[in-house]
């Protein structure tokens, strides 16, 4: 069990001139002129020590990480890669790893990846006749939807803003993993009642009865006597309900704007935590990262 890691309120102090420690001394008027310039000199003097002062000041937020809000080189150094966990989660390969590689925007938008569990990257798909990743759906029947986003995948960060800041906010839509894959494919047929020949819906199996079973699984089309054999992993993704959304050219995944895995977080001093809802059914879970480099 990982231990539970607190937040940390940073407070930044106003930067006040007359804070310094050192007294200062109006001028009394007097018949020798010259003490109204060196007056202006000291003032001239202390104006451009506040100036420094301040830029010192904002130097040292943007390389803590503390900011205000987006923009110019506090953006900069946000920008990185945080690693961390998820609390009282594991993903299939046996870790609670997350990974996020974030780009600040000036405009406060955030764009980038995130990455669940720590499985090396997965090979894009060529295989349009079976199931993706390698192995979907070589069980019984369909496999239906994961438990939880697959591993070796780097989601799109969607809907991500840092314009609120500490607040960071982002989401990912775990389909986006079937997104080449149903690109692949090249039969599409109308998927519609039997007896009818059009209605404006398309799939990358026909419509008709299915059967799943110790043999695979099996579609058997309105207009066919014969079933046909389908890997059972293909089965899932190309049946109505299941990621690909076709159309009569070709299928694909709709990635965006939103997605349903969402991140509610604060960013400070280079750690980011907060909570995740999305993964397992609903809860709210914690979530901590560290920023890496």
């Amino acid at each position: 069990m990982r231990p539970v890691s607190g937040f940390v309120a940073l407070a930044v102090l106003p930067f006040c001139s007359s804070c310094s420690g050192a007294a200062t001394t109006a001028a009394k008027p007097g018949p020798d002129s010259r003490l109204g310039t060196n007056s202006e000199a000291g003032a001239d003097s202390q104006a451009a020590a506040d100036v420094a002062s301040q830029e010192d000041s904002s130097s040292a937020q943007a390389d803590s990480g503390a900011t205000d809000g987006p923009g110019g080189d506090a953006s900069s150094a946000l920008s990185g890669v945080y690693t961390g966990y998820i609390e009282s989660f594991m993903f299939p390969d046996g870790s609670d790893t997350i990974v996020f590689t974030l780009t600040f925007n000036d405009d406060g938008t955030v764009t980038g990846t995130v990455r669940f569990g720590t499985a090396p990257l997965l090979a894009p798909p060529t295989d349009a006749s079976v199931g993706y990743p390698p192995g979907y759906g070589d069980g019984i029947g369909p496999p239906g939807p994961p438990a939880a986003p697959r591993e070796g995948f780097a989601f799109t960060v969607l809907s991500g803003t840092y314009m609120m800041a500490p607040r960071l906010q982002l989401q990912v839509e775990p389909n986006e993993l079937w997104k080449q894959w149903c690109g692949l494919q090249t039969t599409i047929y109308p998927f519609c009642n039997c007896g009818q020949t059009s209605c404006g819906n398309y799939a990358c199996l026909p419509n008709g009865a299915t059967t799943s079973g110790t043999n695979g699984c099996q579609v058997m089309p309105c207009t066919q006597t014969q079933p046909i054999v389908v890997d059972c992993g293909k089965f899932y993704l190309c049946d109505v309900g299941g990621p690909c959304v076709c159309t009569a050219t070709g299928c694909t995944v709709v990635v965006g704007p939103a997605g349903s895995i969402k991140f509610d977080t604060q960013l400070i001093s280079g750690s980011i935590n907060g909570s995740v809802t999305g993964l397992d059914n609903g809860q709210i879970l914690n979530v901590h990262l560290t920023k890496m480099q």
